[in-house]
């Protein structure tokens, strides 16, 4: 039974934001991938990120990621695309690996999507992503309970 002023979480469909079709080398960013928006038609998006790698990385390491918003007062006013050292302005969150060759799914949730946005992630584990990887946003809102 809900209780007064509570609300529900309303899911939107899951968006594979992009799949790495090449490495990602420690320290840089996959800017090189084609990625696909996530709309605001959701306040929020909780994201996920398979990974693996040839190398295990020492645990504690993450993978970053940044939000960049476009289509802000208008079609096409974007946000700069995010830069290593220069221009990684809107962080959202960091991925933990785990010491591991094995395959990860990793969570990170309740990421704010103000305006339509791309997400970009930056390796920082030490060691080089295997190809395949693959980002999703599952966006979400919330809505009052029946």
């Amino acid at each position: 039974m809900a209780t007064t002023n509570s609300g529900i979480k309303i899911r939107g469909s899951t968006i594979t934001v992009c799949t790495g079709a090449s490495t990602l080398l420690t320290g840089t960013l996959n800017t090189s991938e084609t990625i696909t928006p996530v709309p605001e038609d959701e306040a929020f998006a909780d994201l996920e990120l398979e990974c693996a790698f040839a190398t295990a990385p020492a645990a504690g390491k993450f993978i970053h990621v940044y939000r960049r918003d476009i289509n802000m007062s208008a079609a096409g006013k974007n946000a700069p695309l995010p830069v290593v050292t220069d221009y990684e302005e809107k962080y959202c969150g960091s991925f933990a690996v785990l010491n591991s060759t094995a395959a990860q799914v990793l969570s990170l949730p309740g990421i704010l999507i103000p305006h339509d946005a791309e997400f970009y992630i930056k390796n920082d584990t030490g060691q080089t992503m295997s190809a395949g990887y693959v980002l999703r946003a599952m966006p979400w809102s919330w809505g009052p309970a029946p």
